[in-house]
């Protein structure tokens, strides 16, 4: 079974840090078995890039693997990749721009699905977004860590201030690049990723 099967958020503005976080959490993780949803193509650097469900199916029959999900059609590739997760077992899977797929009152039933019973499956979720308020409420709901980066909108900064304070999230306005600021179990902490 994997480390652990959290769901971790990662929030903020482009060109704060997301991508970069992402990345440490890959690289530092020590999952053997990962997926990444790569809607924008950034990490297909050392993974085996998937274009097709048979190229998906393929990749996963190993016992270790490292897959990057490229799609044409990403909803189709979100789609199977979220399906193929549940079936593995074990895994962490990433998906860079999840709210590209899904919305504050919507997700697919297979991403659905991972959210809410994917800790039994022993998947670990990371999901990064922009907007905080445009994510799935269940998904946030079940998130073990939100880390967020610089973000201006005041709309974001008062719905994170819901789960952090007032004070902390007021605090993300005045973040430099690669600052965090994250709420885990009702805990928030200031942090910088190196990676």
């Amino acid at each position: 079974m994997t480390k652990s099967a959290e769901i971790t958020i990662i929030l903020g503005k482009r060109g704060s840090g997301k991508s970069t976080l992402a990345r440490e959490i890959l690289k530092r993780g020590g999952h053997k078995r990962v997926i990444v949803i790569d809607t924008l193509g950034e990490h297909g650097a050392g993974r085996t890039v998937v274009r097709s469900v048979p190229e998906l199916f393929e990749a996963v029959k190993r016992k270790a693997f490292n897959v990057a999900v490229q799609f044409e059609d990403a909803d189709v590739g979100f789609s199977w990749a979220c399906r193929v997760a549940y079936a593995a077992r074990d895994l962490l899977l990433v998906c860079e721009e999840v709210d590209f797929y899904i919305k504050s009152n919507y997700a697919p039933e297979p991403f659905s699905l991972l959210v809410r019973y994917g800790r039994h499956k022993g998947v670990a979720m990371t999901c990064i977004s922009r907007r905080p308020p445009d994510l799935w409420r269940n998904l946030t709901a079940n998130a073990d860590s939100i880390f967020s980066f610089q973000t201006i909108e005041p709309r974001d900064i008062r719905y994170l201030a819901e789960f952090m304070g007032a004070q902390n999230a007021e605090g993300l306005k005045g973040l430099g690049k690669l600052e965090y600021i994250k709420y885990c179990n009702g805990e928030v902490s200031r942090g910088r990723t190196h990676f």
